[in-house]
């Protein structure tokens, strides 16, 4: 009975699975393009989570302890010529010069913003790889602090609108509106620039990111979130901030305008969180 032939099983078998297997990942690399994409991102947002929780954390820590510290009090007692009892109370201490408390947090304000927003700023020129006009450098110290001052001028108009005090407490409602525009104006207008009225390509590009975000609460970036939710915040909380003066507690830290400015910072420092939470989840899901 004859021998059934054996199949020669052809040499390199393993070898060409193997090499086939390398040769379709090297047709996709797209999949290896987006996971490279993912991990920048990623490392990107481990930055900017730091960055923010530093700002917050200085921020809140400033508004609670700043006006509040016997170095502090003892100083503004040397400048007022007085000699008083330093109070160890917070609410008193903050309610016992209403004027002093909003100078201290809106000049310390200015110094935290003014930093977080060149932070923003370095993300978003970053960002700008297509080297188009939004990609420009778009704000001089002056022109930045410049369009500050006319803000704080704005808000405190829009203040007056809505309420504060006309011909009493100008000091105590300019100071509020200074340390709105330092939470809502300053990070924008460094970022993107105050809007221009040139008719040009870079202008009408600042025109539309500022109506884009403001107008249409449309933002297309992690920076951008970063800007627009902090500022609505901001501006929610002061609203909210105001009805504690309504109320008959008669309470010292009801005073104009400790409340709103208070409403203010928490506006903003929660609406950060929920910028940066809502910006991490997005990261959980992979690039296409």
């Amino acid at each position: 009975m004859p021998k059934a032939k054996q199949r020669s099983q052809p040499q390199g078998t393993g070898s060409q699975i193997t090499s086939g297997s390398k040769s379709k990942q090297d047709k996709n690399p797209s999949t290896n393009a987006n996971a490279e994409i993912d991990k920048i991102r990623k490392s990107e947002y481990k930055a900017y989570a730091t960055r923010a929780t530093l700002q917050l954390s200085v921020l809140g820590f400033s508004a609670v302890f700043l006006p509040t510290s016997a170095v502090l009090q003892e100083w503004i007692q040397y400048l007022e010529g007085k000699s008083e009892p330093v109070l160890h109370e917070p609410l008193e201490a903050l309610a016992a010069r209403p004027v002093w408390t909003m100078a201290t947090l809106g000049f310390a304000t200015c110094l935290i913003q003014s930093w977080w927003s060149k932070a923003l700023k370095a993300g978003w020129l970053k960002g700008q790889e297509d080297g188009s006009s939004g990609s420009k450098d778009n704000g001089s110290l002056p022109r930045v602090y410049g369009s500050l001052i006319v803000a704080s001028l704005g808000i405190h108009g829009l203040l007056v609108l809505f309420g504060a005090p006309l011909f009493s407490h100008v000091l105590e409602t300019y100071l509020l509106a200074f340390l709105i525009a330092n939470l809502a104006v300053l990070p924008p207008v460094t970022v993107f620039g105050p809007p221009a009225l040139g008719n040009d390509g870079h202008s009408q590009y600042q025109r539309h990111i500022w109506r884009r975000l403001y107008a249409g609460l449309s933002w297309k970036n992690p920076i951008e979130r970063a800007i627009l939710y902090p500022t609505i915040g901001t501006l929610i909380g002061s609203w909210l901030g105001v009805i504690p003066l309504a109320l008959d507690w008669e309470r010292p830290w009801q005073a104009w305008p400790l409340t709103p400015a208070y409403g203010a910072i928490i506006g903003y420092i929660l609406a950060s969180i929920v910028a940066a939470t809502a910006t991490g989840i997005d990261l959980t899901v992979p690039s296409d």
